[in-house]
């Protein structure tokens, strides 16, 4: 087995499966540093003040969990503009989404100061002051940006009770799985609300150390993940396989 998660290793090992971890490619993938240049630019586009406090607004990539997770996370964005009408919105759209669809689904919840942008992730969410994003890769790839964020997710119902019985993990997002503690706050299925997740991000905008103390976890578990030369280290993994 070659493996991207350093928890990973022990699983297979222990279980007698030859085992290597290679690391995680994200990290080569996404900088660890940026100047939010793009995110600007996006802004403007969308007739927003690049100067002012974006929150980034992430659903996901397949329609089914954001026809789920879409509405509590607009809903969060209103809330938050309410009280803090300084605020902007950047909601990114998966390639995978089509644009008509995601307005459809936007119809019922209008949200001032808000922009949609497809593509260019995650390097869009540099210069963002905090995020609701959902779980997975969606997730991961945020964190390698050291975004302030929320995880949010909803499942099916059934789905996630069958997968309550069968899977036995303590977190649902992948940065908190290979911290091996909650670094970002998760609110999944029922917690998912809309006054819930404005809660979260509030405590990110208005608690700059906490959300310093989030990027720098953030960037040790860049660390950990050790992506750099991951498909060299895969590759001779494989090499040594066949030629020991």
């Amino acid at each position: 087995m070659l493996v991207l998660f350093p928890f990973e290793d022990p699983f297979y090992r222990d279980a007698g499966v030859p085992v290597t971890f290679v690391g995680h490619p994200v990290v080569e993938r996404v900088a660890a540093e940026g100047g939010g240049q793009l995110l600007k630019s996006v802004l403007i586009q969308a007739g927003l003040n690049p100067e002012r406090p974006t929150v980034a607004l992430v659903p996901g990539s397949r329609k089914g969990e954001v026809a789920r997770i879409l509405p509590p996370i607009l809903k969060a964005a209103g809330l938050l503009h309410r009280d803090r009408p300084e605020l902007q919105f950047l909601l990114s759209r998966a390639p995978g989404i089509e644009e008509d669809w995601l307005m459809r689904q936007m119809g019922g919840v209008p949200v001032a100061n808000l922009a949609v942008h497809c593509g260019d992730f995650p390097e869009v969410l540099r210069g963002c002051a905090a995020g609701a994003v959902a779980s997975g890769t969606a997730s991961l790839e945020a964190a390698m940006t050291g975004l302030p964020m929320v995880v949010v997710y909803r499942m099916n119902l059934l789905s996630y009770l069958l997968g309550r019985l069968l899977v036995e993990v303590d977190y649902v997002a992948m940065a908190n799985l290979v911290a091996g503690k909650p670094v970002l706050p998760e609110l999944v299925q029922g917690e998912c609300r809309a006054d819930r997740i404005a809660a979260e991000l509030s405590l990110l905008l208005d608690d700059r150390h906490r959300a310093s103390g989030i990027r720098s976890a953030l960037l040790g578990i860049r660390e950990q993940l050790q992506g750099q030369g991951a498909y060299a280290r895969a590759a001779q993994a494989v090499l040594n396989y066949w030629n020991p």
